[in-house]
């Protein structure tokens, strides 16, 4: 053989694996060319079948000791000479891709069946080797924490080597940890160039992402005719935040022209796929009309789907839907449940409903504790209508002591808010010289 016409040993030296990687690529091989066609089967032994001798005999084998064969595995009976160089160097540099692929494949079993240790292991090695896929894989094991200490240096370490190679993935994460500082400076402008690199190879996600940065300006000068045409290009390719985007958009006017009925449209292909936002989106339109003719029932439908997938505001607006019979019988009892929930990630519109159910007794037992503490948390996130009711609580000392002067303080911030209720109650503390 030719050793000059190409150095298997450097080439060789590249190649380990495991035994189970052995029996995959060997049962890949097998599958592969019984799915092609009956006349390309010989072609694609000659490029593969000393990939296979180098998987299941060993570099050790190649070079004439068949002692060195690994026990268990079939022997791969080839010639070997001059003439088959050729097709040596194609089996080899597959084997090599083969390897690489391989290890990203294991990774991403082992991630998907929850061994992140070993999925960070098997993306590790494909790393090691170049694989950009599993440069990026591996970024995202650092940025998650999943079998190693999270480390954003470290993901953005690997994004680049992958971003460097042309991977598109990994381009659009490098451009998020610049836009938002994850494991370098925050710098708008190389957030927008890389998921512009990303977008010319036509990644919805990037497509998207550099899209809103067109939207509000980031990185780049606002040009909403731009992030139309961006989010439409990954609405179209089924990427479903960019389906909302675009519909926002359109609802708006922004970029091009108003039409709630093109915007209807987006929202529900979006909700076809169980997108919370989307389907909270939707029992907005159906509730207020917009672009569709008002359909109580339809609305409180599309707001349950939401809110059973966690999400506050339709929590808040299908507990609404039950309060005020809007869609649904009324039972306040279950509307309360749900303004609970939504409290807790903290809606301030459920909040202050919560904190009215308290005071009434709708739903509830009447607690004035619970609803002095749900009013001060809505009128912590400034919402008018929670100071003004609170202001009312200290005012006339219900639920709290007496304190005209605190009662000023809230009507104070509601007014500044541009709450007229909040200015008679201003008005009637100064008549009264009560707090002032």
């Amino acid at each position: 053989m030719n050793n000059n016409a190409f150095d298997y040993k450097q080439q060789l030296s590249r190649l380990s694996f495991t035994t189970e990687e052995k029996v995959a690529m060997i049962r890949r091989l097998a599958d592969a060319s019984q799915a092609a066609p009956k006349k390309r089967r010989e072609a694609f032994f000659s490029a593969h079948s000393y990939a296979t001798m180098f998987i299941i005999e060993g570099k050790e084998a190649f070079y004439g000791d068949p002692s060195l064969r690994e026990p268990g595995l079939p022997v791969c009976d080839l010639p070997c000479g001059p003439r088959h160089v050729p097709a040596v160097r194609r089996g080899v540099l597959s084997a090599q891709r083969w390897q690489r692929l391989s290890r990203r494949r294991l990774g991403i079993e082992s991630k998907t069946d929850g061994r992140f240790d070993d999925a960070f292991s098997d993306f590790e090695k494909a790393a090691a080797e170049g694989d950009a896929a599993g440069q990026c894989m591996l970024g995202l094991a650092y940025k998650t924490g999943e079998g190693v200490a999270q480390s954003w240096p470290d993901a953005v370490l690997l994004y680049r080597a992958a971003a460097g190679q042309g991977h598109a993935q990994a381009q659009c994460n490098l451009g998020w940890c610049y836009e938002f500082g994850k494991g370098v400076p925050q710098d708008a402008k190389a957030a927008a160039r890389w998921y512009g690199e990303a977008a010319l190879q036509h990644d919805p996600r990037a497509e998207c992402c550099l899209a809103i940065c067109y939207t509000n300006g980031t990185g780049v000068a606002a040009d909403p005719v731009r992030a139309v045409q961006l989010y439409t290009l990954s609405a179209q390719a089924g990427f479903v935040p960019a389906m909302r985007n675009l519909a926002q958009m359109i609802h708006l006017g922004r970029g091009t022209a108003k039409n709630d009925e093109a915007a209807l449209a987006w929202y529900q292909k979006a909700a076809a796929q169980d997108d919370a936002r989307a389907l909270f989106m939707c029992g907005q339109f159906y509730e207020k009309g917009f672009g569709v003719e008002c359909n109580a029932p339809l609305a409180a439908d599309f707001y349950l789907r939401a809110a059973r997938q966690g999400y506050a505001p339709a929590q808040a607006c299908y507990a609404i839907c039950l309060e005020y019979v809007r869609g649904v019988p009324a039972n306040p009892t279950e509307a309360v449940e749900w303004y609970t929930r939504a409290a807790r990630q903290g809606d301030t519109q459920a909040q202050f409903a919560l904190a009215v159910c308290c005071e009434q007794g709708t739903g509830t037992p009447q607690s004035w504790g619970d609803a002095i503490r749900w009013y001060s948390m809505a009128a912590a996130q400034e919402l008018p209508q929670a100071l003004l009711n609170l202001g009312l609580c200290y005012e006339r000392g219900a639920g709290v002591r007496r304190n005209p002067e605190e009662a000023l303080h809230l009507y104070r911030r509601a007014a500044r808010l541009g709450l007229p209720a909040a200015e008679n109650r201003i008005g009637a503390l100064y008549e009264r010289g009560d707090g002032v």
